[in-house]
């Protein structure tokens, strides 16, 4: 019997006293043998509340203390972003024999068979560059919180099928996605290698959109694990700065990824958008963000700091436009119904899906 490949679930933690416990719970009665996992959480200091530094070892140590799961914290001195805490995961899964690794949201927990049906998919197909679990809301367990996760062509990534009953579903058992969601994902620690890490730029948000697209571009699938399933304690929040980052890696995305012609196409629709988004910030008290986010482009070094990082993106290319751009969603999703207004559903998206319906045939590069 061949030895199964070791995985590292990576745990990024941000005052995480309410769920870790959950997460090592579930982790010590998964299917997939303790002595080929390894839980590493990082830790990132949260205002207000400091390093929880003290309470994760008491938490490891009570949990995971007779376990062959072995464990291991890695306390940031300041909090760097998700990217920088994830980066730091994988640097220490790269350095202990570590195949893959299993980034782990911190208000989550797997199912049982989640792990091993992730490793099994990627094992059997050599082209996946992330797996990503079916995700269920948590305590609203028969509600999806994402199953085939999507990004939208304007850089708007989104839940797929959100709040469907899982009974509903229809898919099949591997599912290729535009995207996969970084809330739980299974990726390639030689692939991580390859392409790079997370990219810590963009701080907050964004990063998983703009991983699937580098894992695409380089010329790997991503896709969701129909039977592997992960609970998210899912709530909808409007933190300090969300805005924010939402816009300014959205288009950040666009400059990474698409052909300039691509964008020169799109670009008739980008600026109507931006003016429709102008007004729903507005109307819903986000204006400041967005401003702020428009006017980060104009500060002396910033266009020119991600046309390097464009440079070395593109140089990874091995498929079209046409092939990255194939899975996109022409509309805009939100996945709580407080962001969504009839200015969106009744005259944005009908013209963006019919816009991506004219503009999408004629990107043949």
């Amino acid at each position: 019997m061949s030895i199964l490949p070791r995985v590292a679930v990576i745990y990024v933690s941000y005052h995480c006293d309410e769920h870790l416990p959950d997460a090592v719970r579930a982790l010590l009665h998964c299917a997939y043998p303790a002595e080929r996992l390894a839980l590493v959480v990082v830790d990132n200091p949260a205002p207000g509340y400091g390093s929880s530094a003290g309470f994760i070892e008491r938490t490891l140590a009570a949990e995971a203390g007779a376990s062959p799961l072995e464990t291991a914290l890695l306390a940031q001195q300041e909090n760097r972003g998700y990217g920088a805490g994830v980066n730091a995961g994988i640097a220490w899964a790269a350095g202990h024999g570590c195949e893959y690794v299993f980034l782990h949201n911190d208000d989550g927990y797997v199912e049982a068979g989640c792990i091993g049906r992730l490793v099994d998919a990627m094992e059997r197909t050599a082209s996946l560059g992330a797996a990503q679990p079916l995700i269920l809301l948590h305590p609203e367990t028969h509600l999806v919180n994402t199953a085939r996760q999507a990004f939208q062509y304007l850089g708007f990534g989104h839940c797929g099928q959100y709040r469907t009953r899982r009974a509903d579903l229809i898919m099949d058992t591997v599912e290729e996605t535009g995207s996969a969601s970084g809330c739980a994902v299974l990726l390639r620690t030689r692939v991580c290698r390859e392409v790079g890490m997370l990219d810590e730029g963009f701080f907050l948000y964004q990063e998983d959109l703009e991983y699937s697209l580098r894992l695409r571009i380089a010329g790997y699938r991503t896709a969701v694990v129909r039977d592997a399933v992960f609970f998210h304690k899912y709530h909808f929040a409007r933190t300090a700065g969300k805005y924010y980052f939402l816009e300014r890696n959205r288009w950040a995305v666009l400059l990474l990824y698409y052909r300039w012609r691509t964008l020169l196409l799109l670009l008739p629709m980008g600026v109507t958008m931006e003016c429709g988004l102008l007004v729903l910030a507005t109307a819903q008290g986000w204006l400041r963000e967005k401003l702020r986010a428009m006017f980060y482009w104009c500060r002396p070094g910033a266009l020119a700091h991600w046309l390097r990082k464009r440079k070395r993106v593109q140089a990874l290319r091995t498929v079209s436009d046409r092939e990255l751009l194939r899975l996109a969603t022409p509309r805009v999703v939100f996945a709580d119904a407080r962001v969504e207004n009839p200015l969106l559903r009744h005259v944005a998206n009908p013209l963006l899906a019919l816009y991506w319906k004219l503009a999408y045939p004629l990107i043949r590069w």
